[in-house]
């Protein structure tokens, strides 16, 4: 029996399409769940050295955290 579904979601146009077949499993199996999004600091930011790196995790977890509201609320 299917309890809970991790739904590993990547920003893309894909993670809607992702979300509605992870829906449809779950209603199905009356499972519950839990979106998941992976957070990362680009690239170009070096790993040391004074940046201003500090402020962009911060930044992207909250836009990580709207993209999944939006989409958990169907938007």
């Amino acid at each position: 029996m299917i309890r809970t579904i991790l739904v590993a979601l990547d920003g893309s146009l894909r993670a809607q399409t992702v979300l509605a077949a992870a829906r449809e499993l779950g209603e199905f199996s009356g499972a519950e769940l839990r979106l998941f999004r992976v957070v990362h600091i680009p690239p170009d930011i070096p790993p040391a050295g004074p940046t201003n790196a500090d402020d962009i995790v911060p930044r992207e977890l909250a836009r990580a955290r709207r993209e999944l509201e939006a989409l958990a609320a169907g938007h």
